[in-house]
Protein backbone atom coordinates (compact mmCIF):
# COMPACT_ATOMS: atom_id res chain seq x y z
CA UNK A 1 0.00 0.00 0.00
CA UNK A 2 1.43 3.13 -0.87
CA UNK A 3 2.22 5.11 2.61
CA UNK A 4 1.67 8.88 2.02
CA UNK A 5 2.54 10.26 5.74
CA UNK A 6 6.08 10.17 5.18
CA UNK A 7 5.32 13.67 3.85
CA UNK A 8 3.41 14.81 6.52
CA UNK A 9 4.72 17.29 9.84
CA UNK A 10 6.05 15.38 12.72
CA UNK A 11 4.65 16.42 16.09
CA UNK A 12 7.60 18.50 17.13
CA UNK A 13 7.59 20.14 13.84
CA UNK A 14 4.09 21.92 14.62
CA UNK A 15 5.17 22.32 17.98
CA UNK A 16 8.17 24.72 16.21
CA UNK A 17 6.26 26.38 14.65
CA UNK A 18 3.52 27.03 17.07
CA UNK A 19 6.65 28.46 18.86
CA UNK A 20 7.58 30.97 16.72
CA UNK A 21 4.36 32.53 15.70
CA UNK A 22 3.46 32.89 19.52
CA UNK A 23 6.85 34.63 20.04
CA UNK A 24 6.14 37.05 16.79
CA UNK A 25 2.84 37.80 18.15
CA UNK A 26 4.24 38.72 21.47
CA UNK A 27 6.47 41.03 19.51
CA UNK A 28 3.88 42.18 17.44
CA UNK A 29 0.91 42.93 19.46
CA UNK A 30 2.93 45.81 21.52
CA UNK A 31 4.14 47.55 18.47
CA UNK A 32 0.28 47.10 17.00
CA UNK A 33 -1.05 48.87 20.21
CA UNK A 34 1.61 51.55 19.98
CA UNK A 35 0.84 52.57 16.87
CA UNK A 36 -2.93 51.90 17.67
CA UNK A 37 -2.99 54.70 20.27
CA UNK A 38 -0.40 56.91 18.17
CA UNK A 39 -3.61 56.86 16.00
CA UNK A 40 -5.63 57.89 18.93
CA UNK A 41 -3.31 60.88 20.14
CA UNK A 42 -3.52 62.15 16.66
CA UNK A 43 -6.94 62.12 16.15
CA UNK A 44 -7.91 63.51 19.79
CA UNK A 45 -4.96 66.25 19.10
CA UNK A 46 -6.80 67.60 16.33
CA UNK A 47 -10.51 67.14 17.98
CA UNK A 48 -8.49 69.28 20.92
CA UNK A 49 -7.31 72.04 18.88
CA UNK A 50 -10.74 72.42 17.29
CA UNK A 51 -12.92 72.46 20.49
CA UNK A 52 -10.35 74.93 22.14
CA UNK A 53 -10.88 76.99 18.36
CA UNK A 54 -14.69 76.99 18.99
CA UNK A 55 -13.56 77.80 22.92
CA UNK A 56 -12.10 80.75 22.08
CA UNK A 57 -14.86 81.99 19.24
CA UNK A 58 -17.12 81.39 22.05
CA UNK A 59 -15.19 83.44 24.58
CA UNK A 60 -14.89 86.42 21.85
CA UNK A 61 -18.65 86.10 21.32
CA UNK A 62 -19.06 86.61 25.15
CA UNK A 63 -17.17 89.66 26.34
CA UNK A 64 -13.88 87.46 26.83
CA UNK A 65 -15.62 85.75 29.55
CA UNK A 66 -14.38 82.19 30.24
CA UNK A 67 -17.20 80.23 30.91
CA UNK A 68 -18.07 77.43 33.04
CA UNK A 69 -18.27 73.61 32.32
CA UNK A 70 -21.82 74.33 32.66
CA UNK A 71 -24.06 77.65 32.84
CA UNK A 72 -27.80 78.41 34.17
CA UNK A 73 -29.97 77.09 31.06
CA UNK A 74 -33.77 78.41 31.09
CA UNK A 75 -36.12 76.74 33.59
CA UNK A 76 -32.79 76.20 36.03
CA UNK A 77 -31.46 73.51 33.68
CA UNK A 78 -27.88 73.12 33.21
CA UNK A 79 -26.33 73.96 29.61
CA UNK A 80 -22.68 71.80 29.76
CA UNK A 81 -20.12 72.74 27.74
CA UNK A 82 -20.70 70.90 24.76
CA UNK A 83 -24.24 72.53 25.03
CA UNK A 84 -23.10 76.35 24.63
CA UNK A 85 -20.15 75.43 22.60
CA UNK A 86 -21.71 73.61 20.01
CA UNK A 87 -22.86 76.23 17.54
CA UNK A 88 -18.92 77.26 17.26
CA UNK A 89 -17.63 73.65 16.34
CA UNK A 90 -20.87 71.97 15.00
CA UNK A 91 -19.51 68.37 14.53
CA UNK A 92 -20.41 66.31 17.12
CA UNK A 93 -18.13 64.11 16.27
CA UNK A 94 -15.23 65.62 18.05
CA UNK A 95 -16.13 65.01 21.12
CA UNK A 96 -16.05 61.23 20.67
CA UNK A 97 -13.08 59.58 20.68
CA UNK A 98 -14.28 55.96 20.35
CA UNK A 99 -13.00 54.43 23.68
CA UNK A 100 -16.21 54.33 25.08
CA UNK A 101 -18.98 51.38 24.25
CA UNK A 102 -22.92 52.00 23.08
CA UNK A 103 -23.78 50.26 26.42
CA UNK A 104 -21.35 52.20 28.63
CA UNK A 105 -22.87 55.05 27.12
CA UNK A 106 -26.02 54.63 28.09
CA UNK A 107 -25.46 53.57 31.30
CA UNK A 108 -22.69 56.88 32.30
CA UNK A 109 -25.28 58.91 30.40
CA UNK A 110 -22.54 59.56 28.10
CA UNK A 111 -22.06 63.63 26.64
CA UNK A 112 -18.33 63.46 26.03
CA UNK A 113 -15.09 61.85 26.58
CA UNK A 114 -13.24 65.28 27.23
CA UNK A 115 -13.65 67.70 30.17
CA UNK A 116 -13.73 71.18 30.18
CA UNK A 117 -10.82 71.99 33.26
CA UNK A 118 -13.75 75.25 34.44
CA UNK A 119 -14.09 74.42 38.51
CA UNK A 120 -12.13 75.73 41.26
CA UNK A 121 -10.05 77.19 43.02
CA UNK A 122 -8.71 74.44 45.53
CA UNK A 123 -5.32 73.78 47.49
CA UNK A 124 -4.22 75.58 50.31
CA UNK A 125 -0.79 77.24 48.27
CA UNK A 126 1.90 75.28 50.71
CA UNK A 127 4.50 72.87 49.05
CA UNK A 128 2.06 69.56 50.64
CA UNK A 129 -1.25 71.05 49.22
CA UNK A 130 -0.41 73.82 45.92
CA UNK A 131 -3.39 75.75 44.73
CA UNK A 132 -4.94 75.36 41.84
CA UNK A 133 -7.70 77.40 39.69
CA UNK A 134 -8.41 75.91 35.99
CA UNK A 135 -10.16 78.98 34.09
CA UNK A 136 -13.38 79.91 34.28
CA UNK A 137 -14.96 78.75 37.38
CA UNK A 138 -16.17 81.89 39.42
CA UNK A 139 -14.12 82.91 42.92
CA UNK A 140 -16.04 84.21 45.24
CA UNK A 141 -13.05 85.08 47.29
CA UNK A 142 -11.29 86.59 44.51
CA UNK A 143 -13.80 88.60 42.05
CA UNK A 144 -17.07 88.71 43.72
CA UNK A 145 -18.69 85.55 42.19
CA UNK A 146 -17.75 86.26 38.97
CA UNK A 147 -16.18 84.13 36.38
CA UNK A 148 -12.45 84.87 35.15
CA UNK A 149 -11.91 86.99 31.89
CA UNK A 150 -9.17 86.45 29.32
CA UNK A 151 -7.14 89.27 30.25
CA UNK A 152 -6.59 87.98 33.71
CA UNK A 153 -5.11 84.99 32.46
CA UNK A 154 -1.24 85.90 32.60
CA UNK A 155 -0.12 82.63 31.28
CA UNK A 156 -2.37 81.63 28.52
CA UNK A 157 0.08 79.19 26.67
CA UNK A 158 0.54 77.15 29.89
CA UNK A 159 -3.07 77.65 30.97
CA UNK A 160 -5.15 73.85 30.75
CA UNK A 161 -8.58 74.57 29.66
CA UNK A 162 -9.70 71.31 27.87
CA UNK A 163 -8.47 67.36 28.06
CA UNK A 164 -9.40 63.56 28.42
CA UNK A 165 -11.67 63.04 30.72
CA UNK A 166 -15.62 62.67 31.00
CA UNK A 167 -18.81 65.05 30.83
CA UNK A 168 -21.50 62.97 31.96
CA UNK A 169 -24.95 63.91 32.56
CA UNK A 170 -27.31 61.34 34.86
CA UNK A 171 -30.58 63.46 34.62
CA UNK A 172 -32.05 66.73 33.80
CA UNK A 173 -30.31 68.71 36.84
CA UNK A 174 -27.17 66.44 37.74
CA UNK A 175 -24.27 66.62 35.61
CA UNK A 176 -20.37 65.84 36.00
CA UNK A 177 -17.05 66.68 34.24
CA UNK A 178 -13.58 65.14 34.96
CA UNK A 179 -10.34 64.89 34.10
CA UNK A 180 -9.36 61.03 32.80
CA UNK A 181 -5.87 59.67 31.40
CA UNK A 182 -6.88 57.91 28.14
CA UNK A 183 -3.33 56.95 26.60
CA UNK A 184 -0.96 54.84 27.07
CA UNK A 185 1.91 55.34 29.72
CA UNK A 186 -0.47 57.74 31.75
CA UNK A 187 -0.31 60.49 29.17
CA UNK A 188 -2.79 63.35 28.98
CA UNK A 189 -4.01 65.59 25.97
CA UNK A 190 -4.91 68.62 26.51
CA UNK A 191 -6.03 72.27 24.64
CA UNK A 192 -5.07 75.50 26.48
CA UNK A 193 -6.14 79.23 26.37
CA UNK A 194 -3.93 80.19 23.40
CA UNK A 195 -5.75 77.48 21.54
CA UNK A 196 -2.97 74.73 20.60
CA UNK A 197 -2.98 71.49 21.99
CA UNK A 198 -0.38 68.75 23.19
CA UNK A 199 0.88 65.62 25.28
CA UNK A 200 0.98 66.69 28.62
CA UNK A 201 3.46 63.95 30.61
CA UNK A 202 2.91 63.17 34.05
CA UNK A 203 5.98 65.27 35.14
CA UNK A 204 4.92 68.29 33.61
CA UNK A 205 0.89 67.45 35.02
CA UNK A 206 2.54 67.08 38.60
CA UNK A 207 4.84 70.31 38.03
CA UNK A 208 5.03 72.95 41.15
CA UNK A 209 5.61 76.64 40.58
CA UNK A 210 5.82 79.09 43.45
CA UNK A 211 5.49 82.93 43.62
CA UNK A 212 5.38 85.59 46.41
CA UNK A 213 1.70 84.32 47.43
CA UNK A 214 3.21 80.40 47.42
CA UNK A 215 3.26 76.91 45.83
CA UNK A 216 0.69 76.18 42.79
CA UNK A 217 0.13 73.63 40.06
CA UNK A 218 1.52 75.01 36.90
CA UNK A 219 -0.91 73.99 34.62
CA UNK A 220 -3.57 74.25 37.00
CA UNK A 221 -3.28 77.67 38.40
CA UNK A 222 -4.80 79.81 35.80
CA UNK A 223 -4.57 83.04 37.56
CA UNK A 224 -0.86 82.67 38.98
Amino acid sequence: MKRYWKNAFTLIEVLVVVAIMVILAALLFPVLAEARDAACRTRCLSNLHQLAMAHLMYVQDSDDTLPSWQIRGPGGIPLLWTEFLSPYYRDARLLDQGLTSPGDRAKLGWIADYALCAWGPGGKGTAIDPYWRWPGCPSPQREGGRSMRLAEIPRPWDAMQITDGFTLRYNRFQANCTIRRRHRNGLLIGSFLDGHARVITETEWNRVSQDSRGFFYTIGAADR
